[in-house]
């Protein structure tokens, strides 16, 4: 029964030992991806981290103390042993290759691998092109080293368990088998308490790296994929009563315009909204960067209407897509484009416009088909969606289909023949990872902050010269243009994911039909993707009440402000304050301004409230 007893414990020991080297391999791929971490609260987190290793030890000991049940009535369990090892061996491989998703994906996106991260799966060939923007050496040398440790456990660790040769042991190994079946039962559920094991139990610092690193991988996975963080049946985002929240968040979503600046000076323009893959505020200088990479939408800006505090509402293409075109704030955890049932009765600026006689058209150099695009696209009014399958495959020079110099050709041909007035949207994405570009490195080609810097160059040129070409067009002086970026970028700077900066992006309105007062002028007043729909309508005259979530920022009575979700929190911007709120660590930490502090709970539960009732509007679509 002892040798037993020490089999069971080895296998134990092993599964815990496999996380803690998954921590390390954590840590070593995203240890510049937040705040500097001292060594002592590196540690902590193995500390921290220490009741998800032993909840998912425990788990996954579950089939061999099972196993240890047959040895009592199997005579050969040598034939058995082996079966161990390939159970050891397929559990370990699953492991470790969650491990290194879940470190690349946090490089890039700054969150925990979980169900939405894994819906991308179905899109395999985008994935490995997305992936491919971080250095292999990496993840290929932990693949060798997992390897490794695994045949070295199977082989010089991991014991039989022994036969049960007489009635007598077997009683043992049975009453062993129970024992330890409700001490596996309690690491779990994580102790006895009344309430099991979730991811705060993790938390335990204001830096959300530490937390992350703490949050065991496999856990977190596990646990996303079978009780996801937001479903269609309840809201996690309850904070407070409903009549509470709607009171609170109420005020902010004003949405009639009594004000008009009359961007447009015709009646009926054609619009166009270029979207700009990733372009961040950090290499914008009209948005405070200090990386001189745009200096053709500096020079268009001097004939247009620039918004210096603009602001994403979400961190990924999809998410800004149903903010710029549905006025949709972003979920946290997933996004609306993914969900048939819930963005088949949004509202769509595509079908807005068609319903006034426009012509709608959608540009992208990509598969239309990933993250769900195209059934949203179609959903909201999209008459005509051209992407990578309409160029010739000697023009598809980028990994994820064809650089903006080819989308901007084929772009301007399709305008100069589609029907006018028309509403079109055209989606870049030369500047999106991994960076490969089909022109010199401007910044140089170190991985990472250079590379992405030169990509934006090159994305910004490729705009340039497009924009040069349709001025010649005899359309474009009854066209208005509206630039901005779908999203943020950590580089240069390495931001983390719950930076505001992160989300301060570029946008800029422009074209032959904007009206001469309004060119090369500044709007500093702070708005979001979201507004684009409410201002867009509200400046031509049309009713904008379907867009809810949507204001008009050039009417000076809504007021001034933006907000974003990351995977963990909410954040907040306005004249007065910056404020992020981490549902994880249920608290703020980011907090700037200029307001007294016995103000500071009355923001923090408008932030909760912002989430809670966008989140109501959510499950009842």
């Amino acid at each position: 029964m002892l040798k037993n007893i020490f089999a069971l414990l080895r296998i134990y020991i092993f599964w815990y030992l496999c996380f803690v080297c998954a921590r390390l391999i954590f840590i070593s791929f995203n240890l510049n991806a937040g705040p500097y971490c001292s060594t002592t609260e590196l540690l902590q987190t193995f500390l921290h981290g220490l009741l998800h290793d032993l909840s998912v030890a425990a788990y996954l000991s579950v089939l061999p103390l099972l196993m240890l049940l047959l040895s009592s009535f199997l005579t050969d369990w040598q034939i058995h042993f082996n079966w161990l090892k390939v159970y050891v061996w397929l559990v370990g491989v699953v492991i470790l290759l969650i491990t290194l998703a879940d470190a690349v994906l946090y490089e890039f996106w700054g969150q925990k691998l979980n169900a939405y991260a894994a819906s991308f799966a179905k899109f395999p060939k985008d994935m490995v092109v997305f992936s491919s923007g971080a250095s292999l050496l990496g993840p290929l040398f932990n693949v060798g080293a997992g390897v490794v440790f695994l045949y070295i456990m199977t082989n010089k660790w991991l014991k039989p368990f022994a036969p049960a040769a007489v009635a007598a042991s077997k009683a043992a190994n049975t009453l062993l088998a129970v024992i330890a079946g409700a001490l596996l039962f309690l690491l779990i559920r994580g102790g006895t308490g009344k309430s099991t094991l979730n991811q705060s139990a993790a938390f335990f610092s204001a830096k959300p790296f530490l937390n992350h690193a703490a949050l065991n991988t496999t856990w977190n996975f596990i646990a996303t994929v079978v009780e996801p963080l937001e479903d269609n049946n309840r809201n996690p985002y309850v904070y407070m009563k409903d009549e509470l929240a709607d009171s609170l968040v109420n005020p902010y979503l004003v949405n009639t315009s009594t004000h008009r600046m009359q961007l447009a000076d015709t009646a009926m323009p054609n619009i166009l909204i270029v979207m700009l893959e990733g372009w961040s505020s950090d290499v914008v200088e009209l948005c405070g960067g200090t990386a001189p990479c745009t200096p053709q939408l500096n020079a268009l800006a001097k004939d247009g209407l620039f918004m210096s505090r603009f602001y994403a509402n979400g961190n990924r293409t999809d998410k800004g897509l149903a903010a710029i075109l549905s006025a949709q704030p972003a979920l946290p955890h997933s996004s609306i484009i993914n969900r048939i049932e819930k963005f088949s009765a949004l509202p769509a600026l595509p079908q807005t416009f068609a319903n006034k006689g426009y012509y709608t058209s959608f540009f992208y150099g990509g598969d239309i088909d990933f993250a769900n695009m195209k059934a949203y696209l179609l959903n909201a009014g999209m008459q005509h969606i051209s992407d990578v399958s309409d160029f010739a495959l000697t023009e598809r020079n980028a990994e994820w289909g064809v650089h903006d110099d080819k989308l901007w050709e084929h772009t301007l041909a399709a305008l100069n023949k589609q029907p006018a007035p028309f509403f079109s949207v055209a989606l870049t994405l030369s500047s999106h990872e991994p960076f490969n570009i089909p022109a010199p490195q401007k910044f140089g080609a170190a991985a990472g902050a250079d590379e992405y810097k030169s990509a934006v160059y090159y994305a910004d040129s490729c705009l340039g010269i497009f924009m040069q070409a349709m001025k010649q067009m005899p359309w474009y002086k009854n066209t208005l243009v509206i630039l901005v970026a779908d999203h943020g970028h950590k580089y240069p700077l390495m931001r983390p994911a719950f930076d505001p900066q992160l989300y301060h992006i570029p946008m800029l309105i422009t074209g032959g039909a904007l009206h001469k007062a309004y060119r090369g002028q500044q709007f500093k007043r702070i708005a979001n993707q979201t507004d684009i729909a409410a201002t867009l309508l509200g400046e031509l005259g049309w009713q904008h009440s379907a867009f809810r979530w949507s204001r008009n920022f050039t009417d000076t009575v809504t007021p001034a402000f933006a907000s974003y979700v990351y995977n963990d929190g909410i954040g907040w911007v306005n004249d007065s304050a910056v404020w992020v709120f981490d549902d994880e660590v249920k608290d703020l930490i980011i907090y700037e301004s200029k307001l007294p502090k016995a103000r500071l709970q009355e923001q923090i539960n408008l932030s909760k409230a912002w989430k809670q009732v966008y989140y109501n509007e959510y499950l009842k679509r």
